[in-house]
């Protein structure tokens, strides 16, 4: 500006005529001095080299509603503070404040003073200090909150967000720093050292947004580090921040960001848009950063280039725009247009800047017709000569949907008492959210943070569409488990009054019901849209055109405002049923890649009356660690049931499984049977049956084997009809999708069903044990026994075989039959049999009880197998025992309590106690079977059975 009295200097040039892919500039405010100067004087152009646009205060609204706009005006160092306002403290910088007046051009406001600096401080110690930075003082760049007034300002040009090594644990020490100024009160927040979205004292793992930011375009690795700790290999670039900035309704700011030049092809840079979060505390008051509590930076989207086109790094990036969604960057940066475009901006009168749409991540070059500098009447413009162009500014706000995404560790679907997030939830890191117009067409797609945010920022209002794509949690190895949804949450608002009110409403999709509240937040339990087993699609590539109907998890947004942020949150939940098997023989746990079958709804699909819901699979030796495995049991030959956990079995031999269906979907599945002995060996299966809703029945052969009794295990899996499932998830039928497979397109995202583990014993020959007393009372003790030519093993884990027997009769008529295993040593041809011995201290069972009959059959078949009594040595013998027999030998008791007296003045039976004695040793030797021993005359008999 001239010093004279008179003199006029244009100081700011808006774009507009926004036409195909270039953009005018004109002039819209003029100065002009009205008396010489003095020494009080803008000394320069540097004076004018940031400015942003907002309402200062809160100024009365004009005929049309709307109130007069501010533009402030700053240099950007304080190495360039301006002589008018003298002495200037450390840690300030000179601010012009300019409001809008009427149509006739008359000055209404012009405000000089000094504002904050957000300070570049990187001292451990001082870098956390309140109070405005010290030494080579910047504040290159700033916008204002549309929705507050305050004025946001970054500090020194040229430094990178975060550069610390990505197997850090330690801090980002950046002078890459912001400043929050209330330009009415003067109050002020300043970042200090922004750090990553998931950084805190004392983590013990490096950062997952540290690595999202540093890491280049094209980078293929899954992490900063490997499930072992070492470092992977991961290609980065530079971090340098754009000196400007975007906004949103809730105060948080969107840079550009890339040291490195965007090629014209390739993908070994660094760039994208980042999103910087400053803290707030309970009363929603923005403090300074600290250590417990920083502002922190989370990536938006990464950028890429196309048509060939390539532009230079962000270090000299003073400028950036919003212009409807879209970030304009550029004003000193060097471009090159694609082979064969012609783009204006050339000379030093024309800037050309880059457009990036942050829902796909493209840039665009745009050239410009010449920058117009003033005017010499009200009506002629004069071309710029060699004038350089240094900011933009825009009164927009960005209108942005976002939210959380979390895994729902118990996987209930239950809220938080704030209706914030599920309860006891997690942050699910690393999931593709892709964004659909109205039109139901993809313009964009996003990756959670480490903290589960996402973010997009959209162009226009309308309708949108938020799809949670093939959401899983991911495990230390870097693969991920498929999650089924559980849980949601939205947040509506309006602003305006009356006619002017203006509404986003979020709305969560549910098949039960849809989460959504006008009027605010809404949260609970969702199942997603789609009843299991559902198909979660790969999302179309840019541009294409989605079926809503075939997309399990999602929510729907109304945009109307700029001035409200709609979120949508969504929890997800890998909790399902595991197995209990040990590893050998069967892979249980979800690190080993052991099958998890789940479902949203537990009432889908089950084995037995309970479904198995676990968080992950447990290896137990004898597979016995869940209640819940109930639904598989042996069926016996008269049709009774016999529990299969721990149970013993024949090699050799053939057995029904009773297999119990229930849910949803039973009445079209299907079970599928493994075993195996506990070190691998002799593995069996699947033997695969289709299943109805009930008992059904599937056979299972144990293959021929020698030496002692063995540990085996028994693995069942109930699945959908349509389903063909393995003993383990390595090959991803369950869960082990690889996002973006083609196979996702066929294959159900999680498989609803259960799996149950079994321990059973197998021998080559078994032989068990039933007591019935036939009549009388229950006798008070058991009955005992002990066997010859059966294995003893001493309560070895993998040998419980008995020569001993106990078993208490709780009910007269019913058989009991023993848990105890009894393993035959010798089953060979020409085997001696067992030999049966009743053991029991008859003094005990509270009355007199004898053998009435011993009968031995194949447990399985009823099959009768010889048996040879010996009535007053109350011991038998089983013979036709070979290798491969099960047999169930049942020793029948009578009760001769019914014989006593009765009382006094009672009546008589008309039998004394002495011929009963003897009738009921007759009936023994006729009842007794095959063979009876006499032990006083040492001979023997044959007589029939009794019918």
């Amino acid at each position: 500006m001239g010093n004279a009295a008179g003199s006029v200097s244009t100081i700011l040039n808006e774009s507009y005529g926004w036409s195909g892919d270039t953009y005018k500039t004109r002039p819209t405010m003029e100065f002009q001095r009205t008396v010489n100067a003095g020494p009080r004087n803008i000394t320069g152009n540097a004076m004018f080299s940031s400015h942003a646009i907002g309402v200062y205060g809160d100024p009365p609204a004009g005929p049309d509603g709307e109130k007069p706009l501010t533009v402030y005006f700053w240099c950007d160092n304080s190495g360039n503070n301006q002589s008018y306002i003298s002495p200037i403290p450390s840690g300030y910088i000179a601010v012009m404040r300019a409001t809008s007046g009427p149509t006739d051009d008359s000055i209404t406001d012009v405000y000089m003073g000094i504002m904050p600096t957000p300070g570049n401080n990187t001292d451990p110690v001082r870098g956390w200090v309140h109070g405005p930075g010290d030494g080579d003082l910047w504040s290159t760049g700033g916008e204002v909150s549309q929705a507050t007034g305050y004025l946001y300002t970054s500090s020194h040009p040229g430094t990178e967000i975060d550069n610390m090594s990505l197997t850090s644990l330690g801090p980002t020490y950046s002078p890459s720093q912001y400043c929050i100024w209330d330009p009415v009160t003067g109050n002020y927040s300043l970042s200090h050292l922004v750090q990553p979205g998931d950084w805190s004292d004392g983590m013990t793992t490096p950062s997952l947004d540290r690595w999202m930011l540093r890491r280049d375009v094209g980078d293929t690795s899954t992490g900063p580090i490997n499930p072992n700790g070492s470092a992977q290999a991961v290609m980065t670039g530079s971090t340098t921040a754009s000196a400007d900035m975007g906004m949103d309704a809730l105060g948080n700011m969107y840079l550009y960001y890339g040291g490195d030049a965007v090629p014209a092809q390739g993908t070994s840079y660094n760039a994208g848009i980042v999103k910087i979060v400053p803290s707030a505390d309970n009363d929603g008051n923005i403090p300074d950063g600290s250590k417990a509590s920083p502002w922190r930076y989370t990536t938006v989207t990464k950028v890429r280039s196309q048509l060939g086109e390539s532009w230079d790094g962000a270090g000299s990036m003073w400028g950036v725009g919003i212009r409807n969604g879209k970030f304009l960057i550029g004003t000193t940066i060097g471009t090159r247009p694609g082979p064969g475009e012609i783009i204006p901006g050339t000379s030093s009168r024309q800037s050309r800047l880059v457009r990036i749409d942050p829902l796909s991540g493209l840039g665009k070059i745009m050239g410009s017709s010449d920058n117009a500098l003033g005017r010499n009447n009200s009506s002629t413009y004069i071309p710029a000569v060699n004038y350089e162009s240094f900011d933009m500014a825009s009164a927009q706000e960005l209108e942005v949907i976002q939210g959380t995404l979390y895994n729902d560790v118990d996987g209930g679907g239950t809220s938080t008492a704030d209706g914030a997030k599920p309860e006891h939830a997690q942050a699910l890191a690393g999931q593709r959210l892709v964004l659909y117009d109205e039109n139901k067409q993809l313009i964009g797609s996003t990756t959670s943070s480490a903290k589960g945010t996402y973010s997009f920022i959209v162009s226009e209002n309308g309708q949108y569409s938020i799809r949670v794509t093939q959401p899983g949690v991911i495990q230390p190895d870097g693969s991920a488990v498929a999650a089924h949804q559980t849980w949601g949450a939205s947040t509506s608002g309006s602003a305006g009054t009356g006619v002017q009110e203006k509404t986003n409403l979020a709305t969560v999709r549910c098949r039960t019901g849809d989460i959504v509240n006008s009027l605010g937040r809404s949260a609970g339990a969702c199942l997603g849209t789609l009843e299991a087993p559902y198909i979660d699609k790969n999302p179309e590539a840019l541009g294409g055109v989605g079926v809503e109907g075939e997309w399990p998890f999602y929510g729907i947004v109304t945009i109307q405002t700029s001035a409200v942020v709609p979120v949508l949150d969504f929890g997800f939940s890998t909790r399902g049923s595991y197995g209990d098997a040990s590893m050998p023989p069967f892979k249980s746990t979800i690190a080993q890649k052991g099958p998890v079958l789940q479902s949203a709804d537990q009432n889908d699909l089950r084995l037995g009356s309970t479904l198995g819901f676990y968080n992950d699979g447990t290896n137990d030796p004898s597979a016995n660690a869940h209640v819940t495995d109930d639904g598989v049991m042996i069926r016996l030959k008269d049709g009774s049931l016999s529990p299969l956990q721990g149970a013993a079995l024949a090699r050799g031999h053939s057995y029904d499984l009773n297999v119990n269906v229930g849910g949803r979907l039973s009445p079209d599945s299907k079970v599928s049977v493994w075993h195996t002995n506990t070190d691998g060996s002799e593995p069996s299966g699947p033997v695969a049956a289709d299943t109805t809703t009930g008992d059904n029945t599937v056979s299972i052969d144990l293959p021929m084997s020698s030496g002692s009794m063995k540990r085996k295990q028994i693995r069942a899996i109930v699945t959908p009809k349509t389903v063909t499932p393995t003993v383990d998830d390595t090959s991803g039928i369950f869960a082990r999708h690889l996002a973006g497979a083609a196979s996702n397109n066929t294959q159900p995202w999680t498989v609803p069903g259960e799996v149950e583990d079994y321990s059973v014993y197998t021998a080559n020959t078994l032989v068990r044990l039933q007591v019935r007393v036939n009549n009388g009372a229950v006798p008070a003790a058991p009955f005992t026994f002990a066997l010859t030519n059966i294995d003893e093993g001493h309560l070895a884990a993998d040998n419980p075989s008995h020569n001993t027997d106990s078993l208490r009769v709780s009910q007269v008529g019913t058989a009991v039959t023993s848990p105890t295993v009894h393993s035959v040593t010798q089953a060979a041809a020409g085997n001696p049999g067992v030999k049966i011995t009743d053991t029991t201290d008859k003094s005990q069972l509270g009355g007199e009880y004898s053998i009435s009959t011993i009968d031995c059959h194949g447990t399985t078949d009823n099959a009768p197998f010889p048996t040879a009594v010996s009535a007053f040595e109350g011991n038998a013998t089983v013979t036709g025992i070979a290798i491969g027999s099960d047999v169930t030998c049942r020793v029948d008791y009578d009760n001769h309590a019914r014989f006593q007296m009765p009382p006094a003045g009672g009546k008589t039976l008309g039998l004394t106690i002495g011929l009963a004695a003897m009738l009921l040793a007759l009936a023994a030797m006729t009842v007794l079977g095959l063979r009876f021993v006499s032990e006083k005359k040492g001979k023997s008999f044959s007589h029939s059975r009794r019918l």
